[in-house]
């Protein structure tokens, strides 16, 4: 979701990392459907387990190029093993106030998403090591 008050004959579309969000190609780039509130939503199917760069451009209906975009510096979405659907709620400004929520209703920014995504693969790396250190010791 991204709340962006956009005019007559433009377009938002979200751009990105990953072939799902265009590869950073625009052309490619998912558009987002407009609904009442001045609100921009899209359904993406993204890969769990990764890490997406991310960042909004408004469009000309006509050229089909980017009028403008996202203020600020790309944004990051984590997504975890566990994760089976999350909402994401962007602001244009790219500030503070962007959450991530997920099936059960949590919510999180995006920020500490990312840090509880490290911080899991952490743990399945520390498996992984005892792992390896246990079977070493059977030999």
């Amino acid at each position: 979701w991204l709340k962006l008050k956009t005019h007559w004959g433009q377009s938002v579309k979200v751009v990105g990392s990953d072939p799902v969000l265009g590869n950073w190609d625009i052309s490619n780039a998912p558009e987002l459907k407009w609904a009442n509130g001045d609100m921009w939503t899209a359904v993406l199917d993204v890969k769990v387990g990764g890490v997406y760069e991310y960042k909004y451009a408004v469009i000309d209906s006509e050229s089909k190029q980017a009028l403008a975009w996202q203020d600020g510096g790309n944004s990051i979405l984590a997504v975890g093993p566990d994760d089976t659907e999350l909402a994401v709620y962007d602001n244009w400004a790219n500030n503070l106030g962007s959450a991530v929520c997920n099936s059960e209703g949590e919510s999180m920014t995006r920020a500490d998403k990312l840090q509880l995504w490290a911080k899991g693969l952490m743990q399945e790396r520390a498996m992984v090591e005892a792992w390896k250190r246990d079977n070493q010791a059977l030999k």
